[in-house]
C-alpha cells in the first residue's frame, strides 16, 4: 500500500515517485523549465528546498515550540471566548484597555 487515503492530502510524485505529506510540499520540490510550449518539470531533492522527511513522507520543517505553543494558547483562548461569556468579557476589556 501506497499510504493515500480517500481525503488525505498526502501526494506522491509520479516522476521520481517521492511522497509528500501535502499539495503545497509536492509543489516546492519541483520546477518547470523550458520554452513556453512543451515546458519540462524537474524534481529536485526535497532536502535542498528546505522540506524534512518524516516516516517516509516529506513535509515542511517542524514549527519552533514556542510559535507552536502561542499558537495553542491562542487557539484555547479563543474557543473559550465563543463558549465562555465571561471569557469574551476579558477579551473585550483587556482589548479596550491594552491589557492582557
Amino acid at each position: 500500500m501506497n499510504g493515500l487515503v480517500p481525503g488525505s492530502r498526502r501526494c506522491i510524485c509520479p516522476a521520481c515517485g517521492r511522497k509528500f505529506s501535502a499539495p503545497t510540499t509536492f509543489d516546492r520540490h519541483q520546477e518547470l523549465r523550458g520554452p513556453r510550449y512543451g515546458p519540462t518539470l524537474v524534481c529536485h531533492d526535497p532536502a535542498t528546498r528546505g522540506l524534512v522527511e518524516r516516516d517516509g513522507w516529506w513535509s515542511g520543517p517542524a514549527m519552533p515550540k514556542e510559535a507552536f505553543t502561542a499558537r495553542q494558547g491562542a487557539t484555547k483562548g479563543g474557543e473559550a471566548a465563543l463558549h465562555d461569556p465571561e471569557a469574551q468579557n476579558d477579551q473585550v476589556s483587556a482589548t479596550v484597555t491594552g491589557g492582557s
